[in-house]
């Protein structure tokens, strides 16, 4: 993506720039991953591309859920940008040179022991953009504001590494956009206001 940003793309840009995120070691267990929240600018606010992951594969720890496109680090991504943008392809055809990488957010520790890195990156639209894997039964438009809106918002206890820390949900469009997926899109919302 070379063209400038829309408005409110660009003032989420500016907000990752002006902030380190917390980064940390992958820890033993843990299996080393990225995601990439792709984010563009609809008539109705900042919209992010979704997946709904496939029942069909026994060995995915998430079928059915929703999630942001992305999964494990192979050995030959250069790094874990890489790792990202090439889970992205697989999953859902992105061509990279359609985006542009604005930043990323902290590092994310799953209850299935992944350490996530999440990269959010601009994208001019949606087209184009379909399931291209097994993994992937769908993919949709969410939008960024419906983590913002009290009214759609649930936090229900939860027990996660040791502690009980709030799960958030949010139903939108027939799917329900829940765990280390919502927390990272809140946490999208928290750093860009």
């Amino acid at each position: 993506m070379t063209s400038p940003l829309p408005d409110r793309l660009e003032r989420i840009a500016a907000r990752l720039s002006d902030r380190a995120p917390v980064t940390r070691p992958c820890p033993e267990g843990f299996r080393e991953s990225a995601v990439l929240m792709l984010l563009a600018e609809r008539t109705d606010g900042v919209h992010v591309l979704l997946c709904e992951r496939s029942d069909d594969d026994p060995r995915d720890a998430h079928k059915g859920q929703v999630s942001l496109p992305g999964g494990r680090r192979d050995p030959g991504d250069a790094d874990i940008l890489a790792t990202a943008l090439r889970e992205a392809r697989e999953e859902v055809g992105l061509d990279a040179a359609r985006v542009r990488v604005l930043g990323r957010l902290d590092d994310y520790l799953t209850i299935t022991r992944y350490h996530v890195v999440p990269f959010v990156a601009a994208i001019d639209g949606f087209d184009g953009l379909a399931p291209h894997s097994t993994e992937i039964a769908a993919v949709f438009p969410f939008p960024i504001d419906a983590m913002r809106d009290p009214a759609r918002l649930r936090r229900v206890p939860w027990e996660r590494l040791d502690r009980i820390e709030e799960v958030l949900f949010v139903e939108h469009d027939g799917h329900m956009v829940w765990g280390a997926t919502a927390r990272m899109l809140y946490h999208l919302t928290e750093i860009t206001g």
